[in-house]
């Protein structure tokens, strides 16, 4: 593996993430993340980078697949509901 990224590492991803977000929302676009469990099972700063994406976007919308979700060890239900 590639090891755990850095918090800086995160941090660029996500900003990317919401820059392509904002450009295909001005196109009446949505640029959605999907995840798996790496999400969930990654701790930056004491906080996972789905956590940290919510945080930290407007525009990035989200495509869940709840059987990634549950094999991270979250609830889907309670992240649906959230």
């Amino acid at each position: 593996g590639q090891g755990t990224p850095s918090y800086d590492e995160v941090m660029t991803q996500i900003e990317e993430f919401e820059r392509t977000a904002t450009r295909a929302k001005a196109e009446g676009l949505q640029f959605m993340f999907h995840n798996h469990d790496a999400e969930f099972t990654t701790v930056v700063n004491g906080e996972t980078p789905f956590e940290l994406m919510i945080k930290n976007t407007e525009n990035l919308t989200f495509e869940l697949d709840v059987g990634w979700v549950t094999y991270g060890g979250v609830d889907p239900v309670n992240l649906i509901h959230r």
